[in-house]
């Protein structure tokens, strides 16, 4: 398992003991040592649905050892295949991008196909256009619509690898505030998981020992 800082000026590996909150991380490694979810099983060997059916299902799953020793995988919950755009769109065609996916957040990528170099979120432009004397509106915010977007992007993101387990990145979430987080494999941008996908994955499978 590991977490990638991108930025401009290239990437930087980060150990999950150097992320974590210090009375949290014995806790979170032992996480990374439960079994896997697959994606696919024969139907004879697929475990009972996790946080579906009747109350007595509910239990039953709860009360299962082969249900409680799940881990869920960053790859079965990120959207994708990913959007992204480069640092030198400007930020009306990257608001555009926003709105006509419905996305709060866009990976940037140094080109097309390329690595991270930072990440754009609504909240980021908001507050670019926000931040304007009064005198140089309408025309200063049409201006700021036509700036590139690595004047307005967040720098520095971090990433997760495909593989790792969705309770770290939750943890991330909660202590450092993240709204987002790309999902990368070989430092490509394969997906992002976003707060709602996580709590659409809580929503799915809430047996609470999956999120213990």
């Amino acid at each position: 398992m590991t977490f990638t800082v991108y930025s401009l000026d290239g990437f930087e590996i980060v150990p999950p003991s150097n992320l974590f909150k210090k009375q949290g991380v014995e806790k979170a490694g032992a996480i990374a040592k439960v079994q896997p979810v697959r994606r696919k099983k024969p139907k004879a060997e697929r475990r009972p649905p996790i946080g579906r059916g009747s109350p007595l299902d509910i239990y039953a799953a709860r009360t299962n050892p082969a249900v409680q020793s799940v881990a869920i995988m960053a790859d079965q919950v990120m959207s994708g295949p990913v959007v992204t755009v480069t640092p030198e769109a400007t930020v009306a065609e990257a608001l555009q991008l926003l709105q006509e996916n419905g996305f709060r957040h866009v990976p940037v990528v140094s080109s097309a196909g390329g690595p991270l170099v930072g990440i754009l979120s609504e909240r980021d432009i908001l507050r670019y256009l926000a931040d304007l004397p009064e005198t140089d509106q309408p025309e200063g915010a049409m201006a700021r619509l036509g700036a590139p977007v690595d004047q307005v992007m967040t720098p520095h993101i971090l990433t997760a690898e495909c593989s790792t387990d969705l309770r770290f990145i939750t943890r991330l979430f909660v202590e450092r505030r993240i709204g987002a987080m790309p999902i990368v494999d070989g430092h490509i941008p394969k997906g992002i998981i976003t707060r709602s996908d996580i709590l659409s994955a809580v929503v799915r499978h809430y047996v609470l020992e999956l999120w213990a």
